[in-house]
């Protein structure tokens, strides 16, 4: 089921809609910051601009991705220019038409509808600016160059965590899980596989009793909400993205069933997801995608292409499990 590429050693960074992916990652958390620009630097590179059109900044990954590239273009001297579609595919358009008109140097885009975007971004692409998609994949001919971790192996890396609490507390007993993924968004889709098959994989006894689409912190708990009242054995939920697994993991509280024997795993490594991890309840387990530094790796993917560097289309980000001793002393 998964591609077979080419995986970059050294990097560090874990989305819906995607979300999560991260791909597919983009409602979890909840922090905000103004859209800001930087004045060019450097004589030899003065001039150069980058667009940046991610989902919108009303999270904490995006909003991290924007800060990591923020960064790289002022050690550059580049000029980032930011656009906030504000997850409406129409202004995001819009926002990359500015670009072509103003002449930037290279957009780094994240599609919210890769269909939508697909148009502009050939000419974009013919009028000789470089493109980096990153989280969400758009057609070869629309980039050139796809940054970001692996949909399916985000979704696996999670599920296979679940599997492996699964085994380390039940052993070889059928337990119900059930995963939450952004379904609605194709792109999404493998995440959503590679939880599941992570789950069977690790714990071949353990059963995914349903799979539910969800998005956000509200979609979340009322899903969980019916999922428990349809499934009351139900012990193990995994999610696309953090803001979903903290919306189940209300639920699971108000249900009383925030105990020893219920898992919740996330994506997205988000500080509300870390602080709710650190407590040592339920809410078990997060990815890390490592945003910044995706944002700040799309800059240097950027400068090389401005420099007519020769790079492969597909650049993998890996990301890493977060548990509770990976954050246990936050909560202190």
């Amino acid at each position: 089921m998964k591609k077979q590429i080419k995986k970059v050693v050294g990097l560090i960074l874990a989305a819906t809609l995607v979300f999560g992916m991260t791909g597919c990652s983009m409602d979890g958390g909840t922090k905000k910051s103004e859209d800001k620009k930087t004045e060019s630097k450097s004589d030899d590179k003065a001039g150069k601009k980058i667009g940046l059109s991610l989902w919108a900044y009303d999270s904490q990954y995006w909003t991290e991705v924007r800060d990591g590239a923020q960064e790289k273009c002022d050690e550059l001297g580049y000029e980032l220019v930011i656009a906030d579609p504000n997850n409406v595919p129409s202004q995001q358009v819009s926002d990359i038409e500015n670009f072509i008109t103003m002449g930037v140097d290279a957009i780094i885009v994240a599609a919210i509808d890769p269909q939508s975007v697909s148009g502009v971004l050939k000419e974009a692409r013919d009028a000789g600016i470089k493109v980096v998609a990153q989280s969400i994949e758009v057609n070869e001919d629309e980039c050139d160059v796809y940054s970001s971790a692996d949909e399916y192996q985000m979704g696996e890396m999670t599920g296979e965590g679940a599997g492996k609490w699964i085994v380390e507390n039940f052993g070889d007993e059928e337990v119900e899980c059930a995963v939450l993924n952004y379904d609605s968004n194709p792109s999404c889709i493998p995440r959503g596989d590679g939880m599941e098959e992570g789950i069977t994989k690790a714990a071949p006894k353990a059963k995914v009793v349903a799979r539910q689409d969800a998005s956000t912190i509200s979609d979340g708990q009322s899903v969980t909400d019916s999922l428990l009242q349809a499934n009351p054995n139900l012990k193990v939920i995994v999610c696309q993205n953090d803001a979903i697994a903290l919306g189940a993991y209300s639920a699971v509280q108000a249900a009383g069933k925030d105990t020893d024997v219920f898992y919740i795993g996330g994506i997205d490594n988000t500080d509300e997801g870390r602080q709710a991890i650190a407590k040592g309840g339920a809410f078990r387990a997060t990815l890390d995608i490592i945003a910044r530094d995706n944002g700040y790796q799309d800059v240097e993917i950027c400068e090389k292409l401005i420099n007519g560097e020769k790079m492969d289309w597909r650049y993998v980000i890996e990301p890493k499990l977060v548990t509770y001793n990976d954050v246990k002393e936050e909560s202190k």
